[in-house]
C-alpha cells in the first residue's frame, strides 16, 4: 500500500490501487480535488487539481 500527503491539509492518503500520473483524486479529509503529479518508486507527489475554468475561446 502506498501513501502520500495531501498538499492542502497535510493528511496521509493511502492507495491500494495502482496510480498513474495526472490521475485525479479526492482527499477524504478536506474534500479537495488532487492530481498525481509525479510517481518515483513508492514516492507519490500530489498537488491541488486546477480549477475548471470557462473556455473563453468559444
Amino acid at each position: 500500500m502506498n501513501q502520500a500527503e495531501c498538499p492542502i491539509c497535510g493528511s496521509q492518503i493511502s492507495f491500494q490501487s495502482l496510480l498513474e500520473e495526472n490521475e485525479l483524486l479526492n482527499c477524504e479529509s478536506c474534500n479537495n480535488k488532487l492530481v498525481v503529479k509525479n510517481i518515483i518508486g513508492n514516492n507519490i507527489t500530489l498537488e491541488e487539481a486546477p480549477h475548471i475554468e470557462e473556455d473563453w475561446g468559444q
